[in-house]
C-alpha cells in the first residue's frame, strides 16, 4: 500500500468506497494494522495544534520505504514526533474500524491512554468525532473499539467533553465510583484520584449519573453541577455559573468565592509547582477573580499578596524536582 493511501485512509479524506477498499487491505494485514494504529496516534497529536500538516507528512515520510509503509516504523521515529506535542499517547491495537463490514469483536487489553503532564493541557478528537479538552495532570483511557461496540472512557483528572450525538451507542464516562451517561452534550468532569470530591458540570444537553450497578442517581440539567463526596458517599446537586468550571480549557481560570486551598490546588496543576501555605488558617479564605494561564507565575502570586492576608511569597527552584512556592 502506498504511503499516501494509508495517510488518506487515516485522515478519512477519501470516498466511502476508497476507504472501504483501503480498510479491507489494512484489516487483512497484521503489520499494516499496527502501522495504522501508529498513524492514528500521530494524527491525534497533530490535533493538538502543536504539529503542522507539513511536519506531520515529513515525519510520516521518514517511515516510507520502497513505495510502502516501513514495517518497522519504530520507537525512535515515533518519539521524534512526540517532541512536538504536549501529551504522550500510548496505543495498543487499532483506533477504530469505520467502513469495513468485517468489524473486530475482541478488544481485550487494547487501549488508548492519554496522559497530560502537570502544567499542560490538551485537546483531542475521539474516534466517534467527540472532542475532549484534558486538563493538567489528567489521564483518559478508552478501548481500541471505541465508537463501534461502545463509547466508554475512564478519567482520572479533569476533562471537558463535547460529545458527538449517537442515540444507538451512549457515551459513558467512568469515574470509578459513578458513571456519567450521555448521547450527545457538553459537560465538564473533575475527578482527580487524590481529591475527595468528584464534580460533573453540565453546559448543555442532559447527563445521567448512575451507580456502577446501573441505578440512575440523578439527571442533570444545564447549569447544574453534581458534587459527589467519595468519603461520605453522598451526592449534592446545585445551580452554578458554568464559566467558573469550564473556561480552563480556554486558558482562563475563573473562580468565585472559592477557598484559598482550592485555588492553590489549581495553581499547582497549572504551573507544575508545590505550594506551601505557612498559615493553615488561611486555607478557607475565599477568593473571586480570574487567572490567565499565559501570565507568569510570579505575577499571579503578586496578585494573591495584594488581594489577601498573604504577606509574602517566594519561589524556590529545585533541580530535578518541582519548584516550591512558599506563601506566608
Amino acid at each position: 500500500m502506498e504511503l499516501n493511501e494509508i495517510i488518506k485512509y487515516t485522515s478519512e479524506s477519501g470516498t466511502n468506497e476508497e476507504l472501504l477498499d483501503a480498510g479491507k487491505v489494512i484489516w487483512n494485514d497484521e503489520d499494516l494494522r499496527k502501522d495504522y494504529a501508529r498513524l492514528k496516534n500521530v494524527k491525534a497529536l497533530s490535533a493538538q495544534g502543536t504539529i503542522s500538516e507539513k511536519e506531520l507528512k515529513k515525519q510520516l515520510n521518514i517511515a516510507h520505504q520502497r513505495n510502502g509503509m516501513n514495517r518497522k516504523m519504530g520507537r525512535r521515529i515515533f518519539l521524534e514526533t512526540l517532541k512536538y506535542a504536549a501529551i504522550f499517547i500510548a496505543a495498543l491495537g487499532i483506533g477504530y474500524w469505520l467502513f469495513s463490514d468485517q468489524k473486530p469483536t475482541d478488544f481485550t487489553g487494547q487501549n488508548y491512554v492519554v496522559d497530560v503532564p502537570f502544567g499542560e493541557t490538551a485537546n483531542i478528537q475521539l474516534p466517534d468525532g467527540s472532542h475532549v479538552w484534558i486538563n493538567s495532570g489528567s489521564r483518559i483511557q478508552y478501548s481500541a473499539g471505541f465508537g463501534i461496540q461502545s463509547r466508554e472512557i475512564a478519567i482520572d483528572g479533569e476533562a471537558y467533553f463535547d460529545v458527538a450525538k449517537n442515540k444507538t451507542i451512549p457515551f459513558i464516562v467512568n469515574t470509578g465510583r459513578l458513571q456519567v451517561e450521555v448521547t450527545g452534550t457538553q459537560f465538564n468532569i473533575r475527578n482527580y484520584g487524590e481529591e475527595q470530591l468528584m464534580e460533573a458540570t453540565l453546559v448543555e444537553g442532559e447527563i445521567r449519573l448512575t451507580s456502577n450497578g446501573g441505578k440512575v442517581l440523578h439527571t442533570l440539567n444545564p447549569e447544574e453541577q453534581a458534587i459527589y463526596s467519595k468519603e461520605a458517599n453522598e451526592l449534592i446537586v446545585k445551580k452554578v455559573n458554568i464559566s467558573n468550571y469550564t473556561t480552563w480549557k480556554d486558558g482562563v481560570m475563573s473562580f468565585e468565592d472559592i477557598p484559598l486551598k482550592q485555588l492553590i490546588r489549581n495553581i499547582e496543576l497549572w504551573y507544575n509547582v508545590d505550594v506551601i501555605l505557612a498559615d493553615s488558617n488561611l486555607e478557607k479564605e475565599l477568593f473571586t477573580g480570574v487567572i490567565l494561564k499565559n501570565k507568569p507565575l510570579d505575577q499571579i502570586l503578586k496578585v494573591l499578596v495584594v488581594s489577601s492576608e498573604i504577606h509574602s511569597c517566594r519561589i524556590e527552584t529545585k533541580i530535578g524536582a518541582k519548584s516550591q512556592v512558599i506563601l506566608k
